[in-house]
């Protein structure tokens, strides 16, 4: 970390709704000259003018992500090198709907791992982010499985031939996809020359 002071400091977003119970990082960034930008959201201290409305952590892995505890109206603040950038944060009492998977629909081989997110969407129109809060699972661990460790949180690796249903649950919400998983069978080997490499074309099918 370099120990030059920076010209300014700024937090993004500047200004943020979220709904109780919702959570979502907020970045840190420190400028130098000549117009140098930095990411140091893991280098800043982070507060927060309301812990009751909304706490900001510090936690290695989790700095600067911010938690909506109840509604009103809160101010996050980041520290860096002597420099202080403010963020404005109003939560709200805003009731979850429904979760949105995305992919909502896919065919993959067996033996790949593919990332899902989750986005909740509120009674008042807010869309948030929720991979990293809710609960992953399928429906046949035979199929596919999902994870929910930390940095993992949405990936879904898969195991063998069939379909399952992933699912996100979040605050009482269950969103959905479905999952087709196809196994892969050899097609046809080649004999080249012994000076040659020889290669097995797989063909991905359904079973």
């Amino acid at each position: 970390v370099s120990d030059e002071r920076p010209d300014e400091l700024r937090v993004d977003p500047p200004v943020l709704t979220l709904p109780v119970g919702t959570s979502l990082p907020l970045e840190a960034t420190a400028t130098y000259p000549p117009e140098r930008d930095r990411r140091v959201t893991e280098q800043a201290s982070w507060t927060s003018s309301n812990p009751l409305v909304a706490t900001i952590q510090n936690t290695p892995g989790f700095e600067g992500r911010v938690r909506a505890l109840q509604p009103g109206e809160v101010t996050i603040t980041a520290t860096y090198m002597g420099r202080e950038a403010s963020m404005q944060l109003e939560v709200t009492g805003a009731t979850l709907t429904e979760i949105l998977l995305t992919p909502e629909d896919a065919a993959l081989p067996a033996g790949t791992t593919n990332q899902y997110s989750a986005t909740g969407v509120f009674s008042d129109g807010t869309s948030v982010y929720v991979t990293r809060e809710a609960t992953w699972a399928t429906d046949d661990v035979q199929v596919a499985r999902a994870f929910n460790g930390p940095g993992a949180e949405g990936e879904v690796t898969t195991v063998g031939p069939g379909t399952t249903r992933v699912t996100a649950t979040y605050m009482g919400q269950v969103g959905e996809a479905t999952l087709d998983v196809v196994g892969a069978q050899v097609n046809r080997i080649e004999v080249l020359p012994s000076d040659s490499v020889s290669y097995t074309h797989l063909r991905a099918h359904e079973t």
